[in-house]
């Protein structure tokens, strides 16, 4: 009885981890696609409010976007983290 019931606590402990595994994942592909647009745009175009907002739909999607932007605006000739914060508002 006792290992049927050991059995089982372990078999639930490893679905909850694939579970939260794959819930993680899915979090971490949102952000890294919205960090990719940022860094995008900050090397060859405007800010997006559209995608910034949209990233926003999910936790910390925004602020990936918005670091993205930072990232790919400084390395361009002649911008300054004053100029690339400046292109957000």
């Amino acid at each position: 009885m006792i290992q049927i019931y050991i059995t089982a606590v372990a078999v639930a402990i490893l679905i909850g981890t694939a579970l939260t595994t794959n819930t993680a994942y899915a979090g971490n592909d949102w952000n890294d696609s919205c960090r990719d647009a940022g860094y995008d745009d900050g090397q060859n175009g405007p800010f997006s409010v559209d995608t910034y907002d949209h990233c926003g739909d999910e936790k910390g999607g925004d602020d990936a976007y918005y670091k993205g932007f930072i990232d790919g605006c400084m390395p361009v000739e002649g911008n300054t983290k004053d100029v690339c914060e400046s292109a957000t508002d």
